[in-house]
């Protein structure tokens, strides 16, 4: 920060308007506020931070009136600062609180403090603001100091250094930390104190924590048989050794036992570990010894399922045998029927015959009776030749009877040619119930075969279906990992590509830091020699019979010689615009270190936060993440369209199955 001029009205001990012109002052490098007491020099100071921050160093920010009692009433009390910050420039203007009279009647009306801070913009002040607290902020961001460190830094309060230089050790000590602010550093140290304190007690809670968790720890390995000998040996150690750091740190003397004690805890755990892992193990080899033993037996249920079945299927085919045998006796008698009826036919012609010449008889004999009784009995004649044939005498009732037991024997043939019908039917009815047996058979082990197939087409359409679901499943974690590996990949990128800019950037601010440091020594050693000179340009202005501007002797016994020119013959005489063009130099050469410095600190933080997402990957490692991921992303979403197609084509071909299985069904009972 560089200040140009300063005007201050109606402020501390200045009734009237006064001006500074620092730029002018600054001509001869240094300059110096003298004068008598109370005639304002301090007050210069305070307008200076009373612009800035509104508000005065020391002890007089809160007893001092800022307004000049001896300033007319209705002046306004202002102050005014021009002031560059590097190569811009701003101008503050700054009134405090003040009572000013009243413009009608008798007696002042508050008048509230007021801001206004404005920017020289190509050759126009431009207002920036007018409020307190938004000029407060920006002021505060330009100077980058607050009014604490600004009073501290550059303008040292007045009469505390004389004090300071007065004082004894204690009150040195109490003046430098009320001047520099040490009590943080003691709040600092109080802190520190009550920090460890608290952690002290929380070890103290972990460490209590800690023998619990252990004391449970070997209460839940009792059940597995407690721990070993050798390993319960280490544990009684490691337990002496705790007991013996909790008595050391009981004391708060670190002793070379508490190193080893510290790690009491974890030894213990690790003995704890290291026998429930044996026993995990143990366990896990009884469990797969059960599992071998469970596997054996449902090997051998299964077995006997199977055989079971097997038995009762005998049973049932047994059971059907001796059916198919009973019919088969049935058939035999019915077919030995079938051959009695086969030659008892030709008797029934002979039977009918019979009947019909009995019936022809009787009527005959009815015929010769008749006769008989109209003709009377006929005498034998001894040389008839027919009286030598003897004729049986048979009567009507045998004839009746032989015809009656003929008519039966015809009716039980007729009864028997009925039953070889029936049996050659019958023969007919089981040919075709046998063949529609085998076409049924045939037809129900087709259909079962279908049924299996369609079964099985089933049972993996919906095995396929799981597990194209439970990649599908996984589309989600498949988009964010591609996602995420996306990120990585542009991360990856963008960090090699920051890389490069960074060293390119590092070697410019390298570059551009050796440019500005050469000029700050131009321009600082041009500032010495312009003040190395001062001497001999008062001593070149000086007359004879005038006085000296520095001691106002009017003799000048030894005046100051310029300085001599160097080995190039170049004067070593600084003017102050060559001293103005070095400096203007060295900020320019600043302006531009700050930006590339700016420039490189984005690209530094850029840099660390693509860094951390791409977690030390390589671009190609980032690359063949990114590939890897999209191939999950693409297999889900294939298997998502997959799953669609089958759980549509899956109740399609569980209606098949259950229609098949309809079908089985009633094949099973056409075969039956």
């Amino acid at each position: 920060m560089r200040l140009h001029r300063l005007d201050v009205t109606a402020f501390g001990p200045f009734a009237g308007s006064e001006s500074v012109d620092f730029d002018v002052l600054a001509e001869s490098g240094l300059f110096l506020l003298h004068g008598p007491t109370g005639a304002g020099k301090t007050s210069v100071l305070d307008a200076v931070c009373f612009a800035l921050y509104g508000q005065v160093p020391g002890t007089r920010r809160t007893t001092v009136r800022l307004r000049s009692d001896h300033a007319d009433p209705a002046t306004v009390p202002q102050v005014r600062l021009d002031f560059s910050v590097g190569r811009r420039r701003f101008e503050v203007t700054r009134s405090p609180a003040w009572d000013r009279p009243k413009k009608r009647g008798s007696g002042t009306t508050p008048e509230q403090a007021r801001v206004t801070v404005r920017e020289l913009v190509d050759g126009i002040w431009e207002p920036l603001t007018a409020r307190i607290d938004e000029a407060a902020h920006l002021l505060e961001e330009l100077l980058g100091l607050g009014p604490e460190q600004f009073t501290k830094l550059v303008l040292l309060p007045q009469g505390e250094f004389a004090a300071f230089l007065r004082a004894d050790a204690e009150e040195r000590k109490a003046l430098l930390e009320k001047l520099f602010g040490t009590d943080r550093y003691a709040a600092l140290a109080t802190w520190v104190r009550e920090r460890r304190i608290d952690q002290r007690q929380r070890v103290d809670a972990v460490a209590e924590r800690t023998r619990l968790l252990l004391a449970r720890a070997e209460q839940a390995v009792e059940p597995l048989g407690g721990v070993p000998t050798d390993e319960s040996t280490e544990l009684t150690e490691s337990t002496e050794s705790t007991e013996l750091t909790e008595s050391t740190e009981s004391t708060d003397e670190p002793t070379e036992d508490l190193a080893d004690g510290t790690d009491a805890p974890r030894r213990r755990l690790t003995v704890l570990r290291r026998h429930a892992a044996r026993a995990a193990e143990d366990a896990l080899a009884h469990r797969v010894a059960a599992q071998g033993r469970l596997d054996v037996a449902q090997r051998a249920h299964t077995e006997a399922s199977t055989l079971a079945a097997l038995r009762h299927e005998h049973a049932a085919l047994v059971a059907a045998r001796d059916d198919l045998m009973s019919s088969a006796e049935e058939a035999e008698r019915t077919r030995r029927l079938l051959r009695d009826a086969v030659r008892a036919e030709p008797v029934a012609a002979l039977a009918a015959g019979i009947r019909d010449a009995v019936v022809r008889r009787e009527e005959a004999a009815a015929a010769v009776a008749r006769r008989t009784a109209v003709l009377g009995p006929v005498p034998a004649e001894a040389g008839d030749p027919a009286a030598g044939t003897h004729v049986p005498d048979v009567d009507g009732e045998t004839l009746r009877t032989a015809a009656d037991a003929v008519r039966q024997r015809v009716g039980e043939l007729a009864a028997v040619a009925e039953d070889a019908t029936a049996l050659a039917a019958l023969d007919a009815q089981v040919a075709a119930a046998r063949a529609a047996s085998a076409a049924a058979h045939t037809d129900h082990d087709r259909v079962v075969a279908r049924h299996a197939a369609a079964t099985a087409k089933l049972e993996a359409l919906r095995l396929r279906l799981a597990e194209v679901t439970a990649v599908a499943a996984g589309r989600a974690q498949a988009d964010e990992t591609h996602r995420t590996a996306g990120q990585v990949f542009a991360a990856a990128e963008e960090r090699d590509r920051l890389l490069a800019t960074e060293q390119s950037l590092t070697t410019r601010v390298t570059t551009t830091t050796g440019t500005r440091n050469a000029a700050m020594k131009a321009w600082l050693d041009a500032r010495e020699a312009r003040l190395d000179g001062m001497a001999a340009e008062l001593a070149a202005a000086l007359t004879d019979d005038g006085p000296c501007p520095v001691c106002g002797s009017a003799e000048h016994p030894c005046p100051a010689s310029p300085p001599a020119s160097d080995a190039a013959g170049r004067s070593g005489t600084v003017t102050a615009q060559a001293e103005q063009t070095l400096h203007e130099r060295y900020l320019a050469a600043d302006t531009t270190l700050a930006a590339a410095a700016a420039e490189l600190t984005g690209v530094r933080e850029r840099l660390a936060a693509v860094a951390a997402t791409a977690d030390g990957r390589t671009r190609d490692a980032a690359r063949t993440a990114l590939r890897e991921a999209r191939s999950r992303l693409e297999a889900c979403d294939a298997a998502r369209a997959e799953a669609a197609a089958l759980t549509t084509a899956e109740p399609v071909l569980a209606a098949e199955v259950t229609d098949l299985a309809a079908r089985v069904a009633a094949a099973a009972a056409a075969r039956e």
